[in-house]
């Protein structure tokens, strides 16, 4: 009997762990990314990833695949849902990467759980292509955006902290015995 994520949800929700990793009543937290499960210089088949060192032309072969997980805050364990390959066998040009897995991932998955979700993700995520294709499917999304690939978007946040109009959170959390201080700006607005 092969296993889809909408049965396995069903009985998770069917014993009251699912319930548990509802967010604020309404929501799912669903984090995507990214991880190797193969590499090697020596072994390669058509639907594997390629990279290619620019100092000595050495070529390394990999396979990696999208792990969605439903996460929660304040739960340190996680629901892993089912996973996107990330592969070259449908003979394009351009290679496979994370944020198409994510999309076509994105396409597939039927949430039987009748909650919004909202999709997490890191920098890679926080393109356009990939915000308009989680906007489509109806969910929100928190996406990690670095000064180093958003400079604009830093740029007017400087400037709507100079406007006094920025609300910032600071949490300090003891972390394997050493006080790490975290500060959050957000600005709170509708589109």
């Amino acid at each position: 009997m092969q296993w889809s994520h909408e049965i396995i949800l069903d009985k998770l929700r069917d014993i009251g762990i699912l319930d548990k990793f509802y967010f604020k009543d309404d929501y799912m937290l669903v984090a995507l990314d990214g991880t190797h499960y193969h590499s090697s210089k020596n072994i390669s088949c058509k639907c594997c990833q390629s990279k290619t060192n620019s100092d000595t032309g050495e070529v390394h072969y990999y396979h990696s695949v999208i792990t969605p997980t439903i996460v929660h805050p304040d739960i340190k364990k996680v629901i892993p849902l089912m996973q996107e390959f990330i592969s070259n066998d449908d003979g394009k040009d351009k290679q496979d990467c994370e944020v198409n897995a994510s999309k076509r991932w994105l396409d597939s998955f039927n949430n039987p759980t009748n909650k919004k979700l909202i999709i997490l993700g890191d920098d890679l995520y926080s393109r356009e292509p990939m915000i308009k294709k989680v906007l489509d499917k109806s969910h929100s999304y928190i996406f990690v955006a670095k000064p180093t690939s958003h400079k604009y978007l830093y740029e007017q946040i400087e400037m709507i902290k100079n406007l006094n109009t920025i609300d910032t959170k600071i949490i300090s959390k003891m972390i394997n015995g050493k006080k790490q201080i975290f500060t959050y700006n957000y600005l709170n607005f509708r589109t």
